[in-house]
């Protein structure tokens, strides 16, 4: 058949897409990519020269945008647009659990400080340097526990890692659980270490909760908070625990106000 307009998302839909239009007159062809790195491989880059010369190409945030432009695939500057991510605020806060709720459902105690993080076990999410970080201050801390919500290929390396540090019982891997955005107010604060983000739809999900964060200061998670205060390089492991530590210290009603003001500053 013949279409007015495509629209595919991510690299292997683009491929399929882009293959199967081949002969077809379509009037509009866009691709929508929500990564990094999506045209790292020579293969790729090579695709995107043969096949998405006339395709225009839309990144979730600048950051995405701005890999795509510098990618060497080809794309050129008036061809690449942001159009960014988003959610729907009123839907994602009305599914979200009341704190109590949310720890029950969790296995979580109902008193003690919860740090938590949301994302795939991987190296560029940094729950590594997470877990390094709380190393450092859980003994000076109040009863706290690290709660990380995520599967992936480094789950191997982080149980190995909290053995090390002797924080089985501190530090919780959940693996994966089903919509795992309802539980966020189970968490006094969210930690959101990346070492690379192209978005960090996670942390909007927890900016909607009202949860204070500190977070890395990169990619498309500089550009959802704007000028925020709670910002950390990636891998500055001593200044991350120390924000954790100061941020378990401050009142809840210091810690709202700081959530407030995240959430009042959003970019998205």
């Amino acid at each position: 058949q013949e279409y007015d307009a495509v629209i595919a998302h991510r690299y292997h839909p683009c491929k399929i897409t882009a293959q199967a239009c081949r002969g077809i007159a379509v009037r509009r062809k866009i691709a929508v990519f929500h990564g990094l790195e999506n045209f790292k491989r020579l293969r790729r880059k090579i695709f995107a020269r043969l096949f998405l010369r006339r395709w225009q190409i839309a990144g979730v945030s600048q950051a995405v945008a701005r890999d795509l432009l510098q990618s060497r695939a080809g794309f050129k500057a008036d061809q690449v647009h942001v159009v960014s991510n988003g959610l729907d605020v009123k839907a994602t806060k009305a599914a979200q659990m009341g704190r109590r709720e949310a720890r029950s459902q969790l296995g979580l105690p109902p008193d003690e400080f919860i740090f938590g993080t949301i994302g795939r076990l991987s190296d560029s999410k940094n729950q590594d340097g997470l877990i390094e970080a709380y190393a450092r201050i859980v003994a000076k801390l109040p009863p706290s526990r690290l709660v990380i919500i995520g599967e992936g290929r480094r789950r191997k390396v982080l149980a190995s890692l909290v053995a090390r540090h002797g924080l089985r019982d501190r530090v919780l891997l959940m693996g994966f659980v089903p919509y795992a955005q309802r539980y966020l107010k189970a968490f006094d604060l969210f930690v959101f270490p990346s070492r690379s983000e192209a978005f960090g739809l996670a942390l909007l999900e927890a900016m909607i909760a009202c949860v204070p964060a500190i977070v890395s200061n990169v990619g498309g998670i500089r550009e959802l908070v704007g000028d925020y205060p709670f910002m950390v390089r990636p891998d500055d492991i001593p200044t991350l625990a120390l924000q954790m530590s100061t941020m378990a210290t401050k009142s809840t009603r210091e810690r709202d106000q700081i959530a407030g003001s995240a959430r009042t500053g959003c970019r998205g």
